[in-house]
């Protein structure tokens, strides 16, 4: 078998490969909206990620007065504990 022969064969399998990588990083950035790996997270991250659920949660209840409510109900039942 002369290299020739094998030329198709490496790029199929090649092809195959970076088809299932490039699907998977893909899939990953769909289902979590573009945010970087969980692995790859540090310190600042994490921060950011807790200050815009932070921002959409005081959103959300500014837009919602039945949220706030229920948000002045969780915080007074904090208190009470």
């Amino acid at each position: 078998m002369t290299w020739l022969e094998v030329l198709p064969v490496f790029g199929i399998i090649t092809g195959g490969l970076v088809v299932i990588g490039v699907g998977l990083d893909a899939t990953h950035r769909l289902f979590h909206y573009g945010k970087p790996h969980r692995y790859n997270l540090d310190r600042v991250d994490y921060s950011i990620g807790a200050r815009d659920e932070q921002i959409l949660r005081n959103r959300a209840i500014k837009e919602s007065p039945r949220r706030t409510r229920n948000e002045i109900k969780r915080i007074n039942n904090l208190v009470k504990e």
